[in-house]
Parts: structure tokens; sequence; C-alpha cells
């Protein structure tokens, strides 16, 4: 079983999923911060937060988020979806995508659409967030709009 069929899994059970993507998350972040990226000298963990401790030079680290986007695009009464290159099997997606550096999560939208269909999007809509450990990711799904384009295949992603 892969951490993907999991996950599927444990869609049915939310407390559950999140309380083991914090604890692979953990976990990962812990093996990654034995040793102190300043000054070399080995790490310990906080007994008061969720962070390493340099005992040699007093840094401090914090678990890494990477935060993503997921949006559903609405067309009348369709929902565009994409099958990607990791899903041959006929599993369909919403795209979604990393946000960048010094983008907003509005901002990551437009580029991951744009990027992965040629179309652009109006109309954006929060609907929720959720806790993905595959990797350290933090999910802001939204609703979106079709405003314009015609539909291009990223041919390194789809």
């Amino acid at each position: 079983m892969t951490w993907d069929r999991c996950a599927r899994c444990w869609i049915r059970n939310p407390g559950l999923f999140q309380l083991a993507g914090r604890g692979i998350q953990l976990a990962e972040f812990y093996r990654s911060h034995k040793f102190c990226g300043y000054c070399g000298h080995p790490m310990h963990a906080s007994k008061s937060e969720w962070a390493m401790l340099c005992s040699h030079c007093r840094e401090r680290y914090y678990p890494q988020i990477a935060p993503c986007i997921i949006v559903a695009i609405r067309r009348d009464d369709a929902i565009l979806l994409a099958q990607h290159t990791r899903h041959r099997n006929g599993v369909h997606t919403v795209l979604a995508g990393f946000v960048e550096v010094g983008e907003t999560l509005e901002q990551a939208v437009a580029r991951e659409v744009m990027e992965e269909s040629g179309i652009r999007v109006k109309n954006l809509r929060y609907v929720t967030s959720q806790p993905w450990p595959f990797p350290q990711s933090l999910m802001t799904a939204f609703m979106a709009d079709y405003a314009d384009g015609e539909i291009v295949v990223d041919k390194k992603s789809y």
C-alpha cells in the first residue's frame, strides 16, 4: 500500500488523516534537522514547541510548510478535470500546484491554471484548507469560473 492509497482511505476520517499527517510531517522534520544549518552542531528537540534547537549557536528551526492550491473550474454545468502523468490508471483530478516564492494564493491559482490548461479563470472563491503531508503542504481549495481561452495540454505535466 502506498501513502496515496492510504490518504484516499483516510478521507473518510478527517481527524485520523490529520493526526497521521502531522506525525508524518514531524517525523520528516526531526529526521532532516539533526544538525544545525548555520554551525553544523547537533540539534535537539524543544520540550515546549514543535522546534529543533542548536545548543551551540542557539538557532531555532520550525517545521516548514509548503502552501499549495487546488481549484475546481466550472464552465456552465461542467468541471475541468485533468489526467496527470502520475495517474495513468484513469484517475482524473482538478488542477493543483505549489505557491511560488512571493506569490499570493490567487496569483498561484491563475498561474497554475494557465500553465496546466491555457485558460483563464474568474470569480475565484475560497472553499477550505487541509494539511497535506505529501510533502509537508497546506492545500488551499478554491472554486473558480471559466473566463476565457482554449484548453492547451501541458505536455510536461499531463
